[in-house]
């Protein structure tokens, strides 16, 4: 008789991973392992959505440059290192232009160096004196002129284009104008003053003149006399 054959146990049934059943109509894709760490990559999003995205992840982290140039409008003054220069550039904060302030000359533009360096050199014209100035400037009052008798407007200049001559009677006329106005602020109350004491105080001089008057009418009554007798040095 032949062998009897074991039956056969029956084969365990294995799951297959869907990463190895092929795509069919009904059945999407399975997914892509990434790469390197990367994630993978949507299916969703098309060409142009993928390059917009990546547009602004882009600008994301890069700072714009800082502009290093200024517009300004001259230069107002120099020392052997340095410029004083006047710029055209409004505050945003404040709404006002940049007050005036010291550079190095190399920071100047040349055309800026060759306008200032011009006007040093340039031609003088008579003037009648200050008027009035400010923290950079001196307002000038200019004599007319002598052959066309052409009347010119006062003008605000550098401190820098003024002779030494009219910045000293300028500064003279402006010590005897503190001068005056100090005394006349003092005089006006130094008669204040006297007014105040040309008043008349109540020292009780009323007092005591009802205090006398009552006193002559007790002595001028029989009563009184009466009661202290004649003989009282007082009462005579």
């Amino acid at each position: 008789m032949p062998p009897k054959r074991k039956p056969d146990r029956p084969k365990k049934i294995q799951p297959i991973s869907p990463e190895k059943l092929r795509p069919t109509a009904k059945s999407p894709p399975p997914p892509l392992k990434p790469k390197r760490g990367r994630p993978p990559k949507s299916p969703k999003l098309s060409p142009t959505a993928r390059v917009q995205k990546r547009g602004k992840l882009g600008t994301i982290g890069k700072a714009s440059k800082p502009n290093p140039l200024f517009k300004a409008t001259c230069i107002l003054n120099e020392n052997k290192t340095d410029y004083l220069i006047e710029w055209d550039v409004t505050d945003p904060k404040t709404g006002k232009p940049y007050e005036p302030s010291w550079h190095p000359k190399a920071c100047a533009n040349k055309s800026l160096v060759a306008a200032w360096e011009a006007d040093k050199e340039g031609e003088e014209w008579a003037a009648r004196g200050i008027v009035d100035e400010d923290k950079y400037h001196y307002k000038v009052a200019w004599e007319n002129n002598p052959k066309t008798g052409e009347v010119y407007r006062d003008t605000w200049e550098p401190k820098a284009y003024v002779g030494e001559i009219l910045v000293k009677q300028w500064q003279k006329r402006v010590s005897k104008e503190r001068k005056q106005a100090s005394s006349a602020s003092g005089h006006e109350e130094a008669s204040d003053s006297d007014d105040e004491s040309s008043e008349p105080e109540d020292d009780g001089s009323d007092e005591d003149a009802l205090q006398e008057q009552i006193t002559q009418e007790m002595l001028a009554s029989p009563v009184s006399r009466g009661q202290h007798g004649p003989t009282h040095d007082w009462a005579r």
